[in-house]
């Protein structure tokens, strides 16, 4: 009989022993990075405005260069070339103007050349570095009118052709402008009058006095001193 108690002590006692061990040992969760919850990046935010010209505004241009410049602010965008990059952010601009065929600008400004008189219509579009477009596109209208702006009244210039003592004309020949005057200084010894094809004649100039001539009108034109035939040039008068 006390045999029998041993063992069943025994018994109980190693229960208890292996039961304390499970119940100290607690699972572990091992979690891999595909079981973690990604989160989306927030899009990068990108946008531009076209600064000039402005809306219905109007621009002078010159006749002889009838250009207008583009302004453009960016926010969040770096300007590439096409093709060079994907990057969010990354991208350039299709520029069209009226319904010509786009251009291709990877700049914050651009000029338009060879403008007529009139309302324009530039429409701007941001493409990806890769060239697709932006959901929701990015585009940008601005409709101007080009007017011509008034000629500024050109002050005139005075040219000088010398007469020399060993009676020539120097320079022999002076090109000018329409409304410029030529001045002709007498340095020789005895006096000249010099006329000229345009039909207009000096007084008669001292040594050491001179006079002076306008030119209204384009063309070439023969100038010559009335006392000696030799001192002669002529006077280019352009536009």
């Amino acid at each position: 009989m006390r045999k029998y108690i041993h063992v069943a002590l025994i018994m109980m006692v190693l229960f208890g022993f292996f039961g304390c061990i499970n119940l100290g040992e607690e699972e572990t969760e091992i979690v891999t990075p595909q079981d973690e919850e990604l989160v989306p990046a927030e899009p990068k935010f990108v946008d531009f405005q076209i600064i000039s010209p402005s809306e219905g505004g109007t621009v002078e241009v010159n006749q002889a260069n009838p250009t207008v410049d583009v302004l453009i602010s960016t926010t969040g965008i770096k300007l590439v070339q096409p093709g060079t990059s994907a990057a969010e952010g990354d991208g350039y601009f299709s520029v069209v103007l009226d319904n010509n065929e786009p251009e291709i600008v990877s700049s914050s400004t651009y000029t338009l050349k060879d403008l007529t008189v009139g309302e324009h219509t530039i429409k701007i579009e941001l493409l990806k570095g890769n060239g697709a477009s932006y959901s929701p596109s990015k585009i940008r209208t601005v409709t101007f009118t080009v007017t011509l702006s008034e000629a500024e009244e050109k002050e005139p210039e005075t040219y000088t052709m010398t007469i020399t003592s060993d009676k020539k004309l120097s320079p022999a020949q002076v090109v000018i402008d329409k409304g410029d005057y030529v001045m002709f200084v007498n340095n020789d010894n005895i006096p000249h009058a010099v006329s000229s094809e345009n039909g207009v004649t000096t007084d008669m100039l001292k040594p050491g006095s001179s006079g002076k001539i306008k030119f209204d009108k384009i063309g070439v034109y023969k100038v010559v001193s009335t006392t000696y035939p030799s001192v002669s040039g002529s006077v280019v008068v352009n536009e």
